[in-house]
């Protein structure tokens, strides 16, 4: 769980950028904030492509999934 907790601050911190008041900064600045914004894009979608799923139910880790791999360790 902890990746998607990691995903969902990133895209929380995208949030933040939008909730600047860009008027008052200049091109130079307002480039600066996009250049960040796609940082953390770029850093999201890396997290995303190494994102350990589970190959039947296509999320981080299901349920009956865990299950299945506690018994196969017994």
């Amino acid at each position: 769980m902890r990746q998607l907790e990691r995903i969902q601050d990133k895209v929380e911190g995208i949030w933040n950028y939008t909730e600047l008041e860009i008027s008052d900064y200049s091109a130079i600045g307002l480039q600066k904030h996009l250049s960040i914004i796609s940082e953390i894009v770029n850093d999201v979608l890396d997290d995303i492509e190494n994102l350990n799923t589970c190959t039947v139910c296509q999320t981080e880790v299901c349920d009956t999934c865990l299950d299945d791999m506690a018994e196969k360790l017994k």
